[in-house]
C-alpha cells in the first residue's frame, strides 16, 4: 500500500506540474513525464544520488518529440519493437563507465520514453490505421491519466538477462488490448471502460519495465552473450553529448565530449556533418566548417557538405565586401577562396574573389594617395615649424596654412591616415594661433618699451619703439577676426602715441638750448 500510495503521490505532482504541456507524444507528454519519474522514484534506494538535481535533464529526454526519437530507435534493421531498447541498453550500459553526465541522464530520459511505448497497444504502430488510432487512444489516456484507478504492487527489481522472454512475457496481451481498445473506438464509444482499465495495466506495466530498464543498465552484473555496442552507436552518441551540452551553453562540457568522440570514432565521416550543424547551431560557425572539413576530407567527395561550406563562405564573402574596409575586402577575398578550395571553379566564389581583388587594389591606390598628402602635409608642416622658431612669422605663417589645406585633403576612408591628417590640420591651426600670440605680445612689449621710454623723456627711442609695433602685428590677417581686432586695437593705439610722442619731442627740442 505504501508504494501504491506514494506511486499516486507522485503521479498526481507530475500531472500538476505539467498540464499546460501540449499533446505530440506516445502517451502523450503527461503520461510519459509521470512514467519515467514514477519508475525514478521507486528505484531511489538502488540508484541513490545518480539522478539526483538532473531530474530535469530526465524529464527532458523522456518529452522527445516522435520525430527526435527516431534518431534512437531506427539504427538498423529489426524485427523485434524491443531491439532498439537492447541496443540502447548495452550503449548505455558502456558509456557510463566513463561516469553520470548530464547527457547520460537525459538519454535515460529517451530510453523510458521507448521502453513505455513498447508495453502501449499503440505504441508503436504498424500502419497509417494504427497511427491515427493512435493520435486518439493517446489524447484520451492524457485527459484521463489524472483519473486512473492503480494496483500497483510493488515488485523485486529484474535484471534483463533475456530481452525476449522478458518483453515478450510483458507484451503477450498487447494484441488482444489493439483488439479491444479498436473495437471500442470503431463502434463509436471511444475511450470506454476496456481501454481505462487497459490503460491502468499499461501504466504499472510501463513503471515497471522502465524500471526494470534503468536497473539493467545501472547494475554492475554481466550476462553472457552481452553484445557490446557497435563503435559507430558509441561515436554517435558522443556527438549527442557534444549537441547536448552546446544547446546548454556549456562549451566545456561539449569539449570533454568531442574529445572522447575523436578518441572512439572508427573513423567515420558521417558524425562530422552532425557536429557541425550543432556548432553551426551554437553560433560557432568557423568551428563548423572546420568539422564539415574534417568530414570531407575523410570522405573525398560529399556534395551535401561541400554545398553547405560553400554557401557560407560565399554568403561570408557578400557580407564581408559590404564592409567597405581593408580588413573587410582581404577577409572577403579569403573566404571566397576557403570556397573555392572546397569547390574549385565555383562561379560565384571565382566572382567574388576578382571583385575583392579588385576593389583591394582600388583601395590600395586611395591609401597611397592619403599617405602621400599626409607626407607631403607633413614636410610643410616641419618647415613651417622652422620659420616660427626663427622668428620668420609671415613665412610660418604661410606654410601652416599650406600644411592645413594638404591635411584636409586627406580622406575619412583610412582611421590610421584620417586621424593623422585630423592631429596635424589641428597642430597647425594650433601654431598659427601660437604665432599670433606671441605677435600680439612682442607688440604689447613695444607699447610697454615706449611708454617707459616716454617716461625717461627718451621720445625718439619712444617712437621707434610705436613704429615697429603695425609690423610686428602685420602677419594677422583680418580671417583671423579675433587676434585681427586685437592687432588693430594695438596699431592705432600705437598711431596715436607716436603722435603724441612726437609732439613731445619737438616741444622737447624747442626747449632745449642751442
Amino acid at each position: 500500500m505504501r508504494t501504491k500510495r506514494f506511486i499516486s503521490v507522485c503521479l498526481l505532482l507530475v500531472l500538476t506540474g505539467s498540464a499546460t504541456m501540449p499533446v505530440a507524444m506516445a502517451w502523450g507528454p503527461n503520461a510519459s513525464r509521470a512514467i519515467c519519474l514514477c519508475a525514478l522514484q521507486i528505484l531511489r534506494r538502488d540508484i541513490e544520488g545518480s539522478f539526483k538535481g538532473r531530474e530535469d535533464d530526465l524529464v527532458a529526454g523522456a518529452m522527445i518529440s516522435d520525430q527526435d526519437m527516431s534518431r534512437y530507435a531506427m539504427q538498423g534493421g529489426q524485427i523485434e519493437p524491443f531491439e532498439p531498447i537492447i541496443r540502447q541498453i548495452t550503449l548505455l550500459r558502456e558509456v557510463s563507465e566513463r561516469g553520470m553526465t548530464d547527457y547520460l541522464i537525459f538519454r535515460f530520459g529517451v530510453l523510458a520514453k521507448m521502453t513505455a511505448n513498447v508495453v502501449q497497444p499503440f505504441g508503436t504502430p504498424q500502419n497509417e490505421d494504427e497511427r491515427k488510432l493512435k493520435e486518439r487512444f493517446d489524447a484520451d489516456i492524457e485527459e484521463h491519466i489524472g483519473k486512473l484507478k492503480l494496483k500497483y504492487r510493488e515488485q523485486e527489481r529484474e535484471f534483463i538477462y533475456y530481452p525476449a522472454r522478458y518483453f515478450g512475457e510483458r507484451r503477450k496481451f498487447i494484441e488482444d488490448d489493439k483488439y479491444f481498445v479498436r473495437q471500442e473506438y470503431s463502434e463509436g464509444g471511444g475511450y470506454g471502460e476496456y481501454a481505462k482499465r487497459a490503460v491502468a495495466k499499461q501504466f504499472e506495466d510501463a513503471i515497471n519495465v522502465v524500471a526494470d530498464v534503468f536497473y539493467t543498465v545501472l547494475s554492475e552484473r554481466k550476462y553472457s552473450g552481452e553484445t557490446p555496442p557497435s563503435p559507430r552507436d558509441v561515436a554517435q552518441y558522443y556527438v549527442g553529448q557534444v549537441e547536448y551540452f552546446l544547446q546548454k551553453s556549456r562549451p566545456d562540457k561539449a569539449e570533454e565530449a568531442y574529445a572522447i568522440f575523436i578518441e572512439v570514432n572508427p573513423r567515420l565521416a558521417s558524425p562530422y556533418e552532425a557536429l557541425g550543424e550543432a556548432y553551426y547551431s551554437a553560433g560557432q560557425y568557423e568551428r563548423a566548417m572546420t568539422e564539415y572539413r574534417h568530414g570531407l576530407r575523410m570522405r573525398g567527395s560529399w556534395p551535401e557538405v561541400e554545398e553547405k561550406i560553400v554557401r557560407y563562405y560565399t554568403e561570408q564573402g557578400v557580407k564581408l565586401l559590404s564592409m567597405k574596409t581593408r580588413a573587410g575586402l582581404q577577409q572577403a577575398r579569403q573566404a571566397y577562396e576557403m570556397a573555392l578550395n572546397v569547390s574549385p571553379g565555383n562561379p560565384e566564389a571565382v566572382s567574388g574573389r576578382e571583385r575583392a581583388k579588385v576593389e583591394i587594389q582600388a583601395m590600395d591606390a586611395r591609401l597611397d594617395r592619403d599617405r602621400e598628402l599626409l607626407s607631403g602635409a607633413e614636410r610643410l608642416f616641419n618647415e613651417a615649424q622652422a620659420g616660427a622658431a626663427g622668428k620668420e612669422y609671415a613665412k610660418a605663417i604661410d606654410l601652416f596654412e599650406k600644411a592645413a589645406a594638404v591635411f584636409s585633403l586627406v580622406s575619412s576612408e583610412f582611421d590610421e591616415q584620417h586621424n593623422a591628417a585630423q592631429e596635424g590640420g589641428e597642430d597647425a591651426a594650433t601654431a598659427i594661433r601660437s604665432i599670433f600670440s606671441n605677435a600680439l605680445l612682442d607688440a604689447e612689449t613695444l607699447m610697454n618699451r615706449a611708454s617707459q621710454a616716454e617716461l625717461e623723456g627718451t621720445y625718439d627711442q619712444a617712437i621707434r619703439y610705436y613704429n615697429n609695433v603695425a609690423g610686428t602685428v602685420s602677419v594677422i590677417t583680418e580671417k583671423y577676426a579675433e587676434q585681427y581686432q586685437r592687432a588693430q586695437r594695438l596699431t592705432e593705439s600705437a598711431a596715436r602715441k607716436k603722435t603724441a610722442a612726437e609732439a613731445s619731442l619737438e616741444a622737447q627740442k624747442a626747449e632745449s638750448p642751442t
